[in-house]
């Protein structure tokens, strides 16, 4: 059945589309359009519900101008994969044929059913978590026969007990696709810390099944990390800063002044948002921080700091591997010292923690706070100049993992970076590194150098080298990530 009205094929000056379903799955549907040579380009929209009609009657729209104006402008007609469809669901594909003029003409639907799998027994999901390390691990939950599909998600043994077993399975309901079979790894785990994967799925009837509580703890101590101690002023909304409301598509009309309270020097001067105020960085006295309307100079927020040099404060530490040093703090502010309190560096770190046989801290440039890690004798290994907004060290793989801008990389002992902070995560295996972006998955090798880039669903290591899984097709790999093949090839395979 097609819903709405198509225009005819016998009018061939006017442009029509229709959608033709190729391959239909549980889980995703492959299609392309039927169309004639008036058709220059197709607006598509890929419709959950009854989105389309929905918003006609809400805002008085046509469903021609519901799908142009909501929906995506295919310039091809040929290959469309849509994935990540729940099992035994009806979904529609809507579509507006437009000519090279970009005039839109009639709108059609193709409803479609996806196929149903499981049982109409109990589903229950089996959960296993391997390659465990201080940071990460790796899981795997695998699906009864009676599954039809299931969701999954992790959470910290505190967390789990502040919310509970129920409101974290509503949490994951909401925010959660729904699986067929899922594995992945987290990273950035806390050491020595408790963590619950919890699954749950539905049989081909729609009924829920078992809910499965798998737990593991992180291997190493328990690392808290505490807040910068520098006096900051920054223009996030962040609960420990002082806070200027100004919205964040104004910032380059104001600039950030930091002066004397005499006014007579200026000390620090920036445009507001390029970076913080810190005030760590100046000699011991009061302070005025202007924030100033570059239009007409006016003053429009006036904040008053205090930058006390106090006498220097010592912890002596002893650590486990026998190395002896001594935390020292002078106001806001540490320094790495020696076992008999004698300073080794400046006072210039607002976080300083020691791990592995190295130092973990954080320290300014220009007016911003980086992460940086030194050596026992307190020489820099990684620099603030790196811009790398946190860095923790990976003791059991003996490699550091670099935090830039929401992103993950991982950096060698000796400061050469292996992988660049590109990825959304990186999962560390035997004999290679699982790299995600944007939701798809690629291989790195312990080098550093790339297998394939992150464009698959999902892939695993065999004895040939890699399959691979993208937009529905099993794609064949070599060791070294160049496609043989997929699975509507046959494929000759030679034993070496």
């Amino acid at each position: 059945m097609v819903l709405g009205v198509c225009v005819s094929s016998a009018q061939e000056n006017l442009p029509y589309a229709e959608v033709e379903i190729q391959n239909v799955t549980p889980y995703f549907v492959q299609y392309h359009y039927d169309h004639n040579a008036a058709c220059h380009h197709v607006y598509n929209y890929e419709d959950y519900g009854n989105e389309v009609e929905l918003l006609s009657n809400v805002f008085g729209l046509s469903l021609e101008d519901v799908v142009f104006h909501w929906g995506k402008r295919y310039d091809t007609v040929w290959g469309h994969f849509w994935t990540n469809l729940e099992p035994g669901k009806e979904y529609t594909i809507w579509s507006v044929a437009a000519d090279s003029n970009d005039r839109r003409y009639k709108c059609s639907g193709q409803p479609f059913r996806t196929n149903t799998i499981g049982g109409v027994g109990k589903s229950s999901i089996q959960i296993h978590s391997n390659f465990l390390s201080d940071t990460g691990s790796y899981v795997i939950c695998v699906p009864n026969s009676e599954t039809c599909g299931y969701q999954n998600g992790i959470v910290s043994a505190s967390w789990f007990e502040k919310l509970g077993l129920d409101s974290v399975c509503r949490i994951i309901n909401r925010n959660s696709t729904i699986y067929e079979t899922d594995r992945w790894g987290r990273l950035l785990l806390n050491h020595g810390t408790k963590y619950c994967v919890i699954a749950f799925g539905r049989n081909a009837s729609g009924l829920p099944g078992d809910t499965t509580v798998h737990w593991f703890t992180t291997p190493g101590d328990l690392l808290v990390s505490e807040p910068d101690t520098v006096p900051v002023i920054s223009y996030s909304h962040s609960s420990d800063s002082k806070v200027l409301d100004i919205p964040e598509d104004k910032f380059d009309q104001y600039l950030v002044r930091v002066s004397r309270p005499d006014r007579t020097k200026t000390l620090q001067e920036t445009t507001l948002g390029k970076g913080n105020v810190i005030i760590a960085t100046l000699p011991a006295g009061d302070y005025f921080v202007d924030v100033i309307r570059k239009q007409d100079g006016e003053n429009i927020k006036e904040i008053r700091l205090y930058n006390r040099k106090k006498e220097v404060n010592t912890e002596y530490h002893e650590e486990a591997d026998g190395f002896s040093w001594s935390k020292l703090r002078q106001d806001c502010l540490y320094a790495i010292g020696d076992s008999a309190g004698k300073a080794v560096t400046p006072f210039i770190f607002t976080q300083l923690e020691y791990n592995g046989g190295f130092f973990e801290g954080r320290t300014h440039s220009g007016n911003k706070l980086y992460g940086v890690i030194l050596t026992k004798q307190g020489k820099s290994l990684i620099g603030a100049d790196r811009h790398y907004d946190y860095i923790r060290f990976h003791p059991y793989a003996n490699t550091f993992w670099l935090n830039k801008d929401k992103k993950t990389g991982i950096c060698g002992v000796d400061g050469k970076v292996i992988i660049a902070p590109l990825y959304d995560d990186i999962l560390e295996l035997e004999n290679y590194y699982e790299v995600k972006q944007n939701g798809l998955y690629g291989c790195i090798d312990k080098n550093g150098k790339t297998v394939f880039a992150p464009q698959y669903e999902r892939f695993e290591q065999d004895k040939y080298g890699f399959k691979a899984l993208k937009d529905g097709v099993e794609y064949y790999l070599d060791p070294n990530g160049k496609v043989l093949g997929n699975s509507s090839q046959e494929i000759e395979w030679v034993e070496e």
